[in-house]
């Protein structure tokens, strides 16, 4: 993400508002620090699936819903303008707590992309009993980090939601597993990376999330 930014950044207006959409945490702290206070920032969630089946072409394979919330001061005080500006968006609505938010999907992306893209299995087969220990143990860790950053977030919340999506996009693959197909560089560092990262600022042990880290990491390179 620091390198995409790096490549527009010549390009935007002093007023200009950037708006986020990714897997995984991370870079929003720094991307703030090189902002003005006159151009805000955003990220949007969302948990629609896509498929890229070739270079020109992503298809849409699953519904679901856009959240959009305010990263810095002025963003937050223009949320309401931003989301009427994108009303073409399917299913937008707005947050002052886009961080939870974030987190939230943080614990889907655990759940499925790095276990979908180490075994090479579709979204829909990580149900299986054979991933539940390690699936478990990856949201238990995540959540001792939520905890330790004040975000209300519960196991099991987390295991529903995470069980939820690999139901709802069962025959999807996830885009880290894709990623990893084609040889393109993944998001593990924004995902368990940030656990683990985390993790060692507020000494919370992550064993599963480093492990799983290591392994992506190993397969493929990574962003």
């Amino acid at each position: 993400m620091q390198n995409a930014f790096e490549q527009v950044k010549p390009f935007l207006s002093k007023h200009t508002s950037v708006i986020l959409s990714h897997n995984g945490m991370g870079n929003v702290g720094t991307l703030k620090q090189e902002l003005s206070k006159h151009q805000a920032l955003y990220f949007l969630t969302t948990t629609m699936a896509g498929f890229k089946s070739n270079q020109y072409i992503v298809q849409h394979t699953g519904d679901g819903q856009n959240v959009i919330g305010g990263c810095n001061e002025l963003a937050l005080k223009n949320t309401a303008n931003i989301t009427e500006q994108l009303k073409e968006i399917p299913h937008l609505t707005a947050t002052n707590n886009i961080q939870q938010l974030r987190f939230e999907k943080l614990m889907i992306n655990i759940a499925i992309n790095p276990l979908s893209a180490l075994h090479n299995v579709k979204n829909g087969q990580l149900r299986a009993p054979q991933y539940n220990s390690t699936i478990i143990n990856l949201l238990t860790e995540a959540c001792n980090i939520a905890k330790a950053q004040n975000l209300n977030i519960t196991l099991i919340n987390a295991l529903t939601t995470a069980y939820k999506v690999m139901t709802l996009t069962a025959e999807n693959f996830s885009s880290m597993n894709q990623d990893v197909a084609h040889n393109r560089s993944t998001e593990i560092m924004a995902i368990c990376g940030y656990i683990s990262e985390q993790g060692k600022l507020y000494n919370i042990k992550t064993p599963y999330n480093n492990d799983l880290l290591a392994k992506i990491m190993a397969k493929k390179s990574v962003v």
